[in-house]
């Protein structure tokens, strides 16, 4: 077992104990946010099942089986990584890849894994053929479907699997631990980026081992001296260097930051180093400009994301005076 990250541990510990214990269900689906490491955890549960000696709740890792796994050349392990194009012939593609991989033999007497990476890119109609594979509980064959707690996968389909949640505990100090030593950061930095990367361990230590912490530093730099000169066009220049996500990221938390703390007390902040400036921000502005601001904000991400082929400098631009307009003369 992988232990590298410690929060994917327990999990691994109870689906193997139960299927130690014998339990039966063949198609597993294992909720997760994105960067928790997830398909770390599905496979070292994959190369355990394919083992041909294993070591109680471990794979051996010396036999042929688990040779394989580690190459990422095993014959009875299928990963499928569906597109999001929905065409009548992609879809019959993957079906028939499916349809052969459950009628094919075994290559080493042992059971078949199709490992179904993103639930979000299933379409409804290879959804509706799942069902009749897992209804059909195939003896050999394990279906294993990760899913980024979306609504993609129905409640009929869930019901006929075993689904487990994977998280990454705050609470739990190991897990903080693993991303203090992984960034060299204070506990303090490392909460505020978890809170940023909704959760996230594997996306807040990259937000803390590269430039984007100086950069976020730079940015709320600049977001003060906006306010003092009254001009929210200052930062565009973080716009072109930074992915407007996580700009606009940055923005919105420290606008609901703003909010929170006229209601609640500073423990419910995501930027926790920022009080200054948010504090700022709350005395200044009134509620309703910043849930103006935000909702205007949502929108545009919204719009950046979704439709094909639009202007961004534009819309950035359009949006920052937007911005400007309901902060300094609504």
């Amino acid at each position: 077992m992988n232990n590298k990250y410690p929060w994917i541990v327990g999990l691994y510990n109870q689906v193997i104990n139960q299927y130690r214990q014998g339990y039966n269900n063949k198609s597993i689906v294992i909720n997760s946010m994105i960067g928790t490491a997830c398909s770390v955890l599905i496979w070292n549960i994959i190369k355990w099942i394919l083992c041909e000696r294993k070591k109680n709740i471990y794979s051996c890792n010396q036999c042929v089986s688990c040779i394989l796994m580690n190459l990422k050349n095993h014959p009875d392990f299928y990963f499928i990584d569906l597109k999001k194009e929905k065409s009548d012939s992609y879809i019959e593609k993957a079906i028939d890849l499916v349809k052969k991989i459950i009628a094919s033999t075994s290559h080493q007497n042992s059971a078949k894994i199709i490992f179904f990476s993103n639930s979000n890119n299933i379409p409804v109609s290879f959804i509706d053929f799942l069902l009749k594979i897992v209804e059909d509980s195939y003896s050999n064959t394990f279906l294993f479907i990760k899913n980024y707690f979306s609504d993609m996968l129905p409640t009929i389909f869930i019901g006929r699997c075993i689904t487990y949640n994977l998280f990454f505990s705050v609470r739990d100090k190991k897990n903080i631990l693993w991303l203090q030593k992984a960034t060299n950061s204070s506990l303090k930095l490392c909460m505020i980026m978890l809170k940023l990367s909704n959760g996230s361990p594997l996306v807040a230590c990259y937000m803390l081992k590269h430039t984007l912490l100086k950069k976020r530093e730079s940015f709320y730099k600049q977001f003060n001296s906006c306010l003092r000169k009254k001009n929210f066009f200052l930062l565009f220049p973080f716009f072109e260097e930074i992915n407007f996500s996580l700009i606009i990221l940055w923005i919105y938390s420290i606008l609901i930051d703003a909010i929170k703390i006229k209601y609640l007390d500073e423990s419910y902040l995501i930027n926790l180093d920022q009080k200054l400036l948010i504090l700022k921000i709350s005395f200044k502005y009134s509620f309703k400009k910043l849930s103006l601001s935000i909702h205007s904000w949502f929108k545009c991400r919204f719009n950046l994301i979704n439709i094909i082929g639009i202007d961004q400098n534009v819309l950035i631009t359009s949006e920052l005076l937007k911005f400007e307009k309901i902060f300094f003369h609504i």
